[in-house]
Order: C-alpha cells, then structure tokens, then sequence
C-alpha cells in the first residue's frame, strides 16, 4: 500500500470523526421543550425536532464507515475499495448541493474527493507493475453504480403512488414531488449509455482511449440536461458519476499501460 493510500484512509477517517463530532455537538446543545429521556432527544433530533434538519448525515455517516472499513480491509482489492469510495461522495456532493452541509462543507468535499482519487491512485500504481486491469474494473463498477441508481429510481417511481408520505424516506420524496410532467426517461437512456460504454470496454479490452471517449458521452449528457433543468430529481447524483466515471477513464488512459504489449516495429 503507497503513502498516498494510507493517506486517503486517513482522509476518509478524519471525515468521519469530523461529522461525528459535529453531530454530537449539535446533540449536545440541543434542549427539547420538555424533559425527554435520551433516546427520545435522540429521536427528536433526527426527526425535524431540532433547528437544522440532520438526518442526511446518518446515511453520509454509514457510508464513510463503510468505505474506510473497506479500504482497510480490502486493500488488495484496489478496485473494490474505490467503486466503494464512491458512495459517500454521491451523499456528500447531493447534501452540499442542497446545503444540507452546515459547516465546513468544502473540507469534507476534499477529504471525500482525496479518499476516492487515493483509491483510484492506487489501482493505477500496481497496474504499472504487472499491467493488469484493476483501474478500467473500479472504473466498470462506477458505471454499474450509474446503472443501478438508475434502474433502482425507475422501479421506485410506480411503488411510490402507492406510499404515504409519512411513510416515505427524504429520497423518496424528492422523486415523488417532482414526478409531475417529469421525463423519467433520461434515466433509460443513461442506463443505456452506461451499459453500452461498460460492454464494450470489456469486449475490445485494451483500447483506454476509446473508453476515455465513450465516457465523455453520458458526462456531456448529463451536464446538458442539469444545465437545462431536465433532470426531475436528484441530477447531482448523476452529475456527479459521469463526472468521476470520466476523470476516472482519463486517468486510466493516461497513466496505464495494456495488459498486452504492443510489439516493436521492426
């Protein structure tokens, strides 16, 4: 494991302690207007009861402690840790979007962001010792994320007419509110997209400059749509995987060599 790794753990562990140390503070001065017992406070705190709505740090919370027990543990697997390392970045990037990010949010954008690049960095560093594939495969599951996010919210939309709105968690009720005159399909064609560009990056392997230029498709797509305002609801996911699938494919094709050299001309 390079220096640089073990210094992306750290970052992802230092945003960590910091959101469970913001969170305890904000518990701490927190005062119900009746005596509760502290499982109740606790309960009134994630629920509305206190000044700032909290409870998008509980997922935030859970998924950095998954991604820096993975990091740890699965280190071997550069590839997994990275595809993982995504996640509370797509929590990170939705909370900052909607200022749902009370303090020192750019700190933990960056600690976040070095968290997911140190595990990218290190697929790149070991594929240059044996010319493996451990870079295009995290950079695969990244798209699959994509694909999944996308086939996930599509089959979410029809169960959610049959929901209370009590019932509903916060990211259900972004969709169900903005499903009035909403083009669901751009999440088909994403999928789609995303699926096509993964298919071929395994059937023509070694080619990183034309995955590097399939990427760019679904980036541009996305980006055009936020820009118009065509995405009905949670654009900064997507924005934000197109975004890193593509950072991701540029340094693959720019730092990574094929598993099969190429032989000198004569």
């Amino acid at each position: 494991m390079s220096y640089f790794k073990r210094f992306a753990d750290f970052c992802a562990g230092f945003a960590l302690f910091s959101a469970v140390i913001y969170l305890f503070r904000q518990f701490m001065a927190y005062t119900p207007k009746e005596e509760v017992s502290l499982l109740e406070k606790l309960k009134l705190f994630f629920n509305s009861g206190a000044r700032l709505d909290y409870k998008e740090y509980l997922p935030l919370l859970l998924l950095l402690l998954l991604s820096f027990i993975v990091s740890l543990a699965f280190h071997r697997l550069p590839y997994v840790c990275f595809a993982v390392s995504v996640l509370p970045l797509l929590q990170l990037i939705s909370m900052y979007t909607s200022d749902r990010l009370y303090e020192r949010p750019m700190l933990y954008v960056i600690l976040v962001g070095m968290h997911s690049l140190g595990c990218l960095t290190e697929c790149v560093r070991r594929d240059r010792e044996d010319r493996r594939r451990r870079s295009a495969l995290g950079t695969d599951a990244v798209a699959l994320i994509a694909i999944g996010f996308c086939l996930y919210v599509l089959r979410l939309i029809p169960k959610l007419g049959t929901m209370e709105i009590v019932q509903m968690s916060l990211f259900e009720r972004k969709i169900f509110f903005s499903l009035e005159n909403a083009n669901t399909s751009i999440f088909w064609k994403l999928a789609v997209i995303y699926a096509a560009a993964v298919l071929l990056r395994w059937l023509l392997r070694d080619l990183y400059y034309l995955d590097a230029a399939l990427a760019a498709i679904p980036f541009g797509y996305t980006l055009y749509l936020w820009h118009g305002g065509q995405i009905p609801f949670h654009g900064s996911f997507l924005v934000t995987l197109a975004a890193v699938y593509l950072i991701a494919r540029l340094i693959v094709m720019l730092s990574c060599h094929p598993k099969t050299a190429c032989a000198p001309v004569s």
